[in-house]
């Protein structure tokens, strides 16, 4: 599937995806902003690439077990709360400049299900703290 197209041609098939990787080629990941329908069986999901904000249907993935974000150059504590209310999520791994604030906290009653937690290579965090269980 050409992705050049732009998502009108490709988004009925991202929303029966249960695996997604997206990584730079010939169009960024801002293109997956443009997406109007979420892809409701998604499990799996890689994003790498630079890009504005987490796409809004991300934070409506009850499926989403493993997420991977690198080299996305996200800011905000509101990314940390999105992620946190995915009620499947096991997994989540922050690569390669993937969040650029300066803390990282896990809230109390956020990550309800989360086993694994990766931060690897995010050079401007000064504090990771972990409220509650």
């Amino acid at each position: 599937m050409n992705c050049e197209e732009g998502p009108d041609k490709w988004e009925p098939f991202i929303v029966s995806l249960n695996k997604l990787s997206y990584s730079y080629n010939n169009v960024g990941p801002e293109a997956l902003l443009e997406l109007t329908s979420q892809p409701v069986f998604l499990e799996k999901f890689f994003l790498w690439g630079k890009i504005s904000a987490l796409p809004c249907w991300v934070a409506h993935l009850s499926n989403l077990v493993d997420l991977s974000l690198r080299e996305n150059f996200l800011n905000g504590e509101v990314i940390i709360e999105q992620l946190g209310n995915l009620p499947s999520l096991l997994s989540l791994k922050l690569y390669r400049e993937s969040y650029l604030g300066r803390e990282l906290r896990f809230q109390e009653r956020l990550f309800p299900r989360l086993k694994q937690l990766i931060v690897d290579n995010l050079p401007n965090i000064e504090e990771l703290s972990f409220q509650g269980g």
